[in-house]
């Protein structure tokens, strides 16, 4: 099965083309092909990762849609053996391309200046579903290349891409986020449902405190909220409250390379 679909605005006045500006953006335009209970799809789609609905810690919910091809799963479906004890899960891989809008920056200890325009972003999440009232997933995105920050070979680029190789400021620098959120549903409490997120980003300014352990990534970020969909029975009134915490360094960069928008 494929399908098509696009989104556009145009920007006035009629008569003559505003400054500093297109007349027609795209916004949205996406086409898909569907193989089985898997989608393959490319073009501007819109990406909100993460359990929250106000902020959305692990990519930004003020972003415009990337520009790329994006790989997942329909409907829920069980891994095999006895990892199928994890529950249900969706998966996302999407790999796509930034902008080159960017802020002029030195490169460190040199007196080059460069934008790093256009680098490349891809990323993986994975949710479970053990429970009918627990869910749990795992989000990961690596941000690479760009002008002035591609000296690296093929193999270099498969290994920046996949996060195993994430290289160094000489050969080519990356950024990396990467968290843990879980959500639990409360039926009794009318569907509540109460979520709670970690999310680090290797950050190489001074730290206050580094994650460790499973994730090695710092500058470490907490997001978390509940939400209860009806506060009276006729469900015209619901209820939502969303905290963050964040640590000092978090998206704080010497460059304009990365997180910029």
């Amino acid at each position: 099965f494929f399908t098509a679909y696009g989104e556009t605005a145009i920007t006035g006045p009629i008569r003559r083309t505003p400054p500093n500006t297109a007349r027609v953006r795209p916004l949205d335009a996406e086409a898909v092909l569907g193989l089985g209970d898997w989608a393959l799809s490319f073009g501007q789609e819109e990406m909100w990762w993460g359990p929250g609905h106000f902020e959305a810690t692990s990519q930004s919910n003020n972003a415009s849609p990337i520009p790329g091809f994006r790989w997942q799963n329909i409907h829920p479906s069980y891994l095999p053996g006895f990892l199928r004890y994890l529950g249900p899960f969706r998966l996302q891989i999407f790999f796509g391309r930034l902008d080159a809008g960017r802020t002029l920056s030195k490169l460190p200890g040199t007196s080059t200046a460069l934008t790093f325009a256009r680098p490349w972003i891809d990323g993986q999440v994975i949710a479970f579903k053990p429970l009918p009232t627990f869910e749990w997933g795992i989000t990961h995105t690596i941000m690479f290349g760009g002008t002035g920050n591609n000296n690296y070979t093929t193999l270099g680029f498969l290994g920046r891409a996949t996060g195993f190789n994430t290289g160094t400021i000489a050969t080519g620098n990356t950024n990396s986020r990467a968290g843990v959120y879980l959500k639990f549903i409360f039926p009794r409490l009318r569907n509540s449902i109460l979520f709670v997120e970690s999310l680090g980003e290797d950050n190489l300014s001074a730290e206050v405190r580094p994650i460790g352990g499973i994730l090695p990534f710092l500058a470490v970020t907490y997001h978390g909220g509940y939400y209860l969909p009806r506060v009276t029975k006729d469900g015209r009134t619901d209820f939502r409250f969303e905290w963050a915490i964040a640590e000092p360094n978090y998206s704080t960069h010497s460059d304009s390379l990365y997180w910029a928008y």
